[in-house]
């Protein structure tokens, strides 16, 4: 039996399969239609859900490239210039009796900044009678021995010997000549005096 239905327009009684109206002509909404329809908007609603998905997700990734810049500024911002210079200078005081192996150029100078340091404050306790010029003596005895041994491990890692810090001797020359032998580049890889020294700063 052939399934009927009322006419949305005249209100006559037509098969629910035809398109139009065999009465008023009116367009009719068969079942084919209403499946169409149905498709239409589910498939209009999936490309939303998709749109919103990537809009959230280019939202998230944007989050994730933030990241580590926060964290690269972080590690840069705790790896100053006083950070580096107080590590240096701790490795060469553990170091006071070590006149052997190398010291790195970076390492050298960043070291050299920390025991001016202390030399300054060294001059501290000259204003305490007599313990106070005891106190302050042993400091700069200290000082110098760890600067020695520093500049010995220094000239090693130019391929030098340590004997060359006996040109500080020299008046007006010396100086300025063991600057410019502290000033250059370490030797890449193993010399005489050692495999290459890993820098701490």
């Amino acid at each position: 039996m052939e399934e009927t239905k009322f006419c949305t327009n005249c209100g006559q009684k037509i098969s629910t399969q035809v398109k139009f109206c065999p009465f008023c002509g009116a367009i009719q909404n068969t079942k084919e239609n209403d499946f169409s329809n149905e498709t239409a908007e589910n498939s209009t609603l999936k490309n939303q859900s998709v749109s919103q998905g990537q809009a959230n997700n280019g939202s998230s990734s944007s989050e994730k490239m933030i990241s580590p810049n926060e964290s690269h500024e972080n590690d840069s911002a705790s790896n100053t210039f006083a950070s580096k210079s107080f590590a240096a200078t701790k490795d060469a005081l553990n170091k006071v009796f070590e006149f052997s192996g190398r010291t790195s150029q970076t390492d050298y100078w960043y070291a050299q900044v920390g025991l001016t340091v202390i030399a300054i404050l060294g001059f501290i306790p000259i204003f305490i009678p007599i313990i106070g010029v005891i106190l302050m003596t042993l400091i700069y005895v200290a000082l110098a021995i760890v600067s020695i041994a520093l500049s010995i491990r220094r000239f090693h890692d130019t391929n030098r010997s340590g004997g060359y810090y006996c040109l500080i001797f020299i008046p007006f020359i010396g100086g300025p000549v063991l600057q410019v032998f502290m000033a250059e580049s370490g030797n890449e890889y193993s010399n005489q005096f050692g495999p290459e020294p890993v820098s701490l700063t």
